[in-house]
């Protein structure tokens, strides 16, 4: 019986177990927003396309989550696992019931739609090299990387600001100022990894801007 307990705590703790032990947890964790959002749209009785949107924006991010290949290198301090926990599992304590709306739903809804489509782009072109915590899972720098380095990351902008534009609260908006702080350490963490790999660093040095053209 104690051989037997002693292979099951050496099995738990090795990287392979908590690389499926994140991917479970991460598939309980949104489990339980899809119901929220199910329940939500089902109490309006109406379809709320900035909700439906957000609903498959976060979908899509979940799936790679789940789906992603393990990394060559990963950051696994503090600070990495902390941040990388706040910008996955934001959507759990998100208002989807009340809130205003700022401007008219072809805006809101406009700016979703080119955040998920600028999302999509970019997650096809890294395919199985999305993750949850910043690791090197290999290096991408063609299509729209050629135009910032991490391109999903301006998707999910555009997305969150079209979302919180259309249920805006100050529930709403402390969350996405939270969310943005934690994205900036997920960046630096991540930048801190890459520039390890002499290919990335060549790649960053041509790639000037991080997250918006022209601007950061």
């Amino acid at each position: 019986m104690g051989f037997f307990y002693i292979k099951l705590i050496k099995i738990m703790t090795t990287s392979e177990y908590k690389f499926y032990a994140v991917k479970l947890i991460t598939a309980m964790a949104f489990s339980f927003f899809v119901i929220r959002t199910l329940n939500q749209l089902w109490e309006s009785n109406a379809l709320e396309p900035n909700l439906v949107l957000l609903l498959v924006s976060e979908s899509i991010t979940v799936a790679l989550i789940l789906f992603a290949k393990p990394a060559r290198d990963y950051a696994m301090n503090v600070i990495a696992i902390i941040s990388a926990g706040a910008v996955t599992f934001y959507f759990l304590v998100i208002n989807i019931s009340a809130g205003q709306a700022l401007l008219p739903v072809y805006i809101t809804a406009g700016l979703q739609i080119i955040g998920l489509l600028f999302q999509i782009t970019a997650k096809l072109y890294l395919g199985r090299s999305f993750g949850l915590v910043a690791a090197n899972r290999g290096i991408v720098t063609n299509g729209p990387y050629k135009l910032v380095r991490h391109p999903i990351y301006f998707g999910y902008f555009l997305a969150h600001m079209g979302f919180l534009s259309s249920l805006f609260s100050m529930q709403n908006l402390i969350v996405f100022i939270g969310l943005y702080f934690f994205q900036g350490c997920r960046i630096w963490q991540e930048e801190k990894l890459l520039m390890k790999d002499p290919e990335y660093a060549g790649y960053a040095e041509k790639t000037r801007y991080k997250i918006i053209p022209r601007i950061i």
